[in-house]
């Protein structure tokens, strides 16, 4: 049996269809409150400031929970993590939809950042286990391609059913959102079946400091990790330059009507859901994976350059759409990569180290990013994310002509 013929077995199909779902109504439910995220909070009275504050609280919640959670889910199994994680985070949105006073709204923060901390990693090392379990190691990058295509699926749509509810009642916003958390939880508690190493490994009874030292151990042992980490960081610092001023550079350095935003962040979403399965498998052929995050974050890199010296607002907006559409295209690229250098046991603490990381670059990039932009502009803050972005190809550009095993 080929391997295209075995992805599409029934047993495989079954075993994975957790996470394809999850992704989706995940995503959808997600989806919903970001395009009145903000609204809601000035709706509930909050200034700029406590707005900024509160998400200062997020990031800073999922960098103190990152490993904690990361080591739970290694010692007491990845599917009772990812449970905990989807109702934790439908309890959230209810304290966000109950909630009228900021210390209230930082509580649901604070929630949220654990929920969040709970599935990272551990959901991605359950779906890897499972494959190699039934001896598909070679679909990971398939597997995750795809949902990623339906997480963007579900997101765009949550996007469009967002705008809707918003319009009507503001706050009714996190009623689909937490129910669409907890409805996630209950697919997770009837359909995920945790594997036979990880229930091994439950009855053993593992202990912190030896899944530490086991993690600690693989990073010795296959240094290529440090850099795959080391790509992490310096990829969310740079992608953060964007994520944070995108909407005010197009808007008030270039005058693009911000009626467009929706529309541009919809071509972005619809050029991955189309094409991601498809980019993948044409990166996978070359030599190694690592080229393919190379091509990829070394063309995002241009694009942020782009933006960062473009007068053009139509190239502007395509650079953007651009920008976007290569985010998506490394994801799945870059969760095969990384898992194909780390043993079964560690998988789900060393998966938080290197979100942990991205969540470091990003707090960093908060830190800095502020003060560029207020003092120098916008475009050299986008200048300053392109070369970073740079720097993390030249970390993986030496790595391979280092001659690092893939």
């Amino acid at each position: 049996m080929t391997p295209a013929n075995q992805m599409n077995t029934p047993s495989t199909t079954k075993r994975i269809l957790p996470y394809y779902l999850i992704q989706f109504l995940s995503s959808l439910s997600l989806g919903i409150i970001v395009p009145v995220f903000v609204l809601y909070f000035r709706h509930r009275g909050l200034n700029l400031f406590q707005i900024a504050a509160l998400a200062v609280i997020f990031e800073g919640s999922i960098a103190l929970l990152e490993l904690p959670t990361g080591l739970m889910a290694d010692l007491y199994g990845r599917k009772l993590s990812v449970v905990l994680s989807l109702f934790t985070i439908g309890a959230a949105g209810i304290i966000f939809g109950v909630s009228t006073v900021f210390w209230g709204l930082a509580l649901a923060e604070m929630v949220h950042g654990l929920g969040e901390t709970l599935k990272s990693g551990a959901f991605e090392a359950w779906v890897v286990d499972s494959l190699k379990e039934e001896g598909r190691d070679g679909e990971v990058g398939a597997v995750f391609a795809r949902g990623v295509r339906l997480e963007r699926i579900g997101y765009l749509l949550g996007l469009v059913l967002g705008g809707y509810i918003g319009a009507q009642r503001i706050t009714a916003i996190w009623y689909p959102f937490s129910l669409g958390h907890l409805a996630c939880g209950a697919m997770a508690v009837r359909m995920m079946r945790e594997s036979s190493s990880a229930a091994r490994q439950g009855k053993v009874k593992t202990h912190l400091g030896t899944t530490i030292r086991q993690g600690l151990g693989a990073v010795r042992a296959q240094r290529f990790l440090l850099v795959l980490f080391a790509f992490s960081f310096l990829a969310n610092f740079g992608h953060e330059t964007v994520d944070q001023y995108w909407q005010v550079h197009l808007a008030e350095d270039l005058a693009v009507d911000p009626r467009y935003f929706g529309w541009l962040v919809g071509l972005s979403t619809g050029a991955v859901i189309l094409l991601v399965t498809i980019v993948t498998r044409l990166l996978g052929r070359l030599r190694t994976q690592r080229y393919g995050l190379i091509v990829l974050e070394g063309t995002a890199a241009l694009c942020v350059a782009g933006l960062a010296l473009t007068v053009s607002p139509l190239a502007a907006m395509g650079l953007f759409v651009a920008l976007g559409a290569f985010r998506g295209f490394k994801k799945p690229i870059f969760l095969d990569v990384i898992n194909r250098h780390i043993p079964s046991q560690t998988r789900a603490t060393l998966l938080s180290i290197e979100s942990l990381l991205g969540s470091l670059g990003e707090v960093l990039a908060g830190l800095i990013i502020g003060g560029v932009a207020f003092y120098l502009g916008i475009r050299v803050c986008f200048g300053l994310g392109a070369v970073v972005l740079g720097l993390g190809v030249a970390v993986l550009l030496g790595s391979a002509r280092g001659g690092s095993n893939d």
